[in-house]
């Protein structure tokens, strides 16, 4: 007697289709929360060095730069709260010639930022001749 031919997928054939599909898309789903999670820390340092290139300008701008070492933090709104700052002016081995490092924190994480200034020489009332 011949069998008739089978048409179609068998129970077990669904089933492990099924399972197939499901550890995909939960590993397709483990996968994006990881680059959500990337993403955000990627905006906050982004956010991190905005503020830190913003408060060296503006301690550039104030002078208060120049006035030594110095800290603090962003006032404002929900998310700069927990951020603090710090500047640190040291020589760099040339003459009249310094590094402004300002320095932003939350957390554990930190961001900074540098730039060279120039101090003139101080005026000794002396000309060469």
């Amino acid at each position: 007697m011949k069998r008739a031919a089978s048409h179609g997928f068998s129970l077990l054939e669904v089933l492990v289709a099924i399972t197939l599909v499901g550890i995909g898309v939960a590993g397709s789903m483990g996968a994006m929360s990881s680059i959500s999670k990337n993403q955000v820390r990627v905006l906050e340092t982004e956010r991190m060095e905005r503020l830190a290139a913003d408060k060296l300008a503006e301690l550039i701008s104030t002078g208060e730069a120049f006035n030594g070492d110095g800290s603090g933090t962003f006032d404002g709104d929900r998310e700069t709260s927990g951020i603090t700052w710090k500047s640190l002016d040291e020589p760099t081995g040339t003459e009249n010639l310094d590094v402004i490092t300002i320095t932003v924190t939350k957390g554990d994480r930190e961001v900074s930022v540098s730039t060279l200034r120039y101090r003139a020489p101080a005026d000794t009332g002396t000309t060469a001749q």
